[in-house]
């Protein structure tokens, strides 16, 4: 396994921030306009805000933010992918019994993507060739069962074991959907990802079951994730944790970023 020592890097690139920081104000005309490294490009954020009593789902563009459902319940987005003017959000929101239910936002039009009384969260979402690839769990008696709902399908990983499982992030190229979350196999928790190739959907796409699977980390305490996942060159990389570990895997091999108590991927 691979370690990254970031000590001596770390406090390089603090004084060159620092002196670019300094270069910046000094050549700023306008002090009054807030500095952005993004001046010239759109950024948008997905999250929570906290109104009276209850947290609301929004987006966040610019810094400006976009209440996606308002009401008397709690709501929250988890994660947003933007397609040419299209606005995307996943999260959960709750129904009149107070249950969370997993959501999709397009243009702040709720869509629930589950209509029977299941409890379940969406926590990602990728847009490909107009089709949606949403991530997340839904709950199946005692145990959470990841979820992947795609193009008006909905898939669940090993829907009769009796072990929790979910998927964190998707991403989507050249046909072949990339999963990372994790599951159980009898009491050992697994950080994996899958790759996952839908085929046709009419009549119906291939089984979930059919999807690749690799381990990349296990733990017998619950201590192990894979929680984002993308494609770049032909390389899969993946970040999570592996115990106290924060971790990047590319194409399986772990380089660890941090270790210790304090921030995780």
């Amino acid at each position: 396994m691979k370690f990254t020592n970031l000590e001596n890097k770390f406090f390089r690139a603090l004084l060159l921030l620092l002196a670019i920081g300094l270069l910046f104000i000094s050549c700023r005309k306008d002090d009054s306009e807030p500095f952005s490294p993004y001046a010239d490009e759109d950024v948008y954020v997905a999250g929570g805000m906290q109104e009276t009593y209850y947290t609301r789902a929004v987006y966040w563009k610019n810094d400006v933010p976009v209440v996606l459902l308002d009401g008397p319940r709690a709501s929250i987005a988890y994660d947003i992918f933007v397609d040419n003017t299209d606005v995307h959000a996943v999260g959960s929101f709750k129904d009149e019994t107070y249950q969370d239910k997993p959501a999709l936002w397009k243009n702040t039009t709720l869509f629930p993507l589950s209509t029977n009384n299941t409890i379940g969260e969406a926590k990602a979402v990728y847009v490909s060739e107009n089709i949606h690839y949403i991530v997340g769990y839904e709950q199946h008696g005692a145990y959470k069962k990841a979820k992947l709902w795609m193009g008006g399908f909905s898939l669940t990983l090993k829907p009769n074991d009796n072990a929790d499982s979910e998927f964190n992030s998707v991403y989507v190229d050249h046909h072949k959907v990339y999963i990372a979350g994790y599951e159980y196999e009898g009491s050992i928790k697994k950080a994996k990802y899958w790759i996952y190739q839908p085929g046709g959907f009419s009549p119906s796409p291939t089984p979930l079951s059919d999807a690749q699977s690799f381990t990349l980390a296990q733990s017998s305490y619950g201590f192990c994730d894979a929680r984002s996942i993308t494609v770049k060159s032909d390389k899969i990389y993946v970040a999570g944790t592996d115990g106290d570990k924060s971790t990047i895997w590319i194409d399986g091999q772990p380089t660890v970023i941090y270790t210790g108590i304090g921030p995780y991927l």
